[in-house]
């Protein structure tokens, strides 16, 4: 197990620094004018020309590449074009809002979808299979931003039941304001001790996450679904039920604990897509997050933004994938 991880760990590595490689090159490749938008376009010749020297844009591009490295091992991502503050510091104040959305999205995708991917299999060519399957691919084929729309619609606009969007009610925004200590709002409503702004946040959490979730909720029911059909066909399993052991033994102990491989590995890349996609969900709910960060920074051609953003899904995606495997790897038979 340990050279297994030692060989994913090594090209982990690899898949990262050539990401960092491709994004640093297309970001100078790219026409744009980042002095201009650095200083404005009404600077002075002297201005475009200190802020030339200032962005280390008079270097040849592998010096330039060198240097931010250099800058990247000590924690510093640049300086955002746009704001003039650290990119580091932007990250760290919308990213913690866009991982909760996502830790909770993804946590009502599994509690849903994987129960019932395994009643779906149970129930093959059964009505409950048929329902499960027409629910999946509703979920998966309506467009993110329309599913969000029309919960807003259903249950803002008509049931009344559920805040529009945001994170909290301006009560909690202008009178009673949550300090901000970790950045993640559900910690510090608990550090804070302030249970109505927790509530509150909660309910807000409720239509974003389930607008970002559906796609997620039917991705992992199908896979379940598939994996858990061939392992039912198993000697082992039929076996099991032949010595008198529970359906729900046979299902939930037996059958999905050996089927959990696939929908872990889907698991992981799908966290790790959500994390930087959410922008349609975070602007329609106001949510603000790295998906709103990102879509400001493409916009604008921010370009140590878009480098920073790009870094952090790679290493995102390359550290959940390598969970996955992982995980899949618990089993001798993989590492062969």
């Amino acid at each position: 197990m340990l050279a297994f991880i030692i060989r994913r760990v090594a090209l982990s590595i690899l898949v990262v620094f050539g990401v960092l490689v491709i994004t640093f090159l297309l970001t100078r490749v790219v026409p744009s004018d980042p002095v201009s938008q650095y200083v404005g376009p009404r600077a002075t010749p002297e201005q475009r020309a200190r802020a030339v020297e200032e962005l280390g844009l008079d270097e040849p591009i592998y010096v330039q590449f060198g240097v931010y490295l250099s800058d990247l091992a000590h924690g510093d991502l640049g300086e955002s074009l746009s704001s003039h503050q650290p990119v580091t510091k932007q990250m760290a104040e919308f990213l913690p809002p866009t991982l909760e959305l996502v830790f909770v999205a993804i946590v009502f995708a599994m509690v849903i979808g994987v129960p019932m991917g395994v009643f779906s299999a149970q129930n093959k060519n059964r009505w409950p299979d048929h329902l499960a399957r027409v629910i999946s691919v509703g979920a998966i084929s309506m467009p993110t931003f329309w599913l969000a729309l029309m919960l807003q619609l259903v249950f803002f606009r008509w049931l009344h039941v559920l805040p529009l969007g945001g994170q909290l009610d301006a009560y909690y925004t202008l009178v009673d304001p949550v300090p901000r200590v970790t950045g993640f709002l559900f910690i510090d409503c608990i550090i804070a001790g302030n249970w109505g702004a927790l509530w509150d946040y909660c309910v807000h959490l409720i239509l974003p996450a389930i607008s970002l979730g559906a796609g997620s909720l039917a991705l992992l029911a199908r896979m379940t679904r598939s994996s858990m059909l061939e392992i039912l066909n198993e000697d082992y399993i039929i076996a099991a039920r032949s010595y008198g052991l529970g359906e729900g033994v046979v299902l939930w102990k037996l059958a999905l604990k050996n089927s959990l491989g696939p929908t872990a590995t889907v698991t992981a890349l799908t966290v790790g897509w959500l994390l930087v996609n959410t922008f349609l969900v975070e602007a329609i709910f106001n949510w603000p997050g790295i998906g709103n960060y990102i879509a400001t920074a493409v916009t604008t051609l921010d370009y140590p933004a878009i480098i920073a953003v790009t870094l952090f899904s790679a290493v995102a995606y390359v550290i959940l994938n390598m969970l996955a495997d992982i995980v899949v790897a618990l089993d001798p038979r993989v590492r062969q």
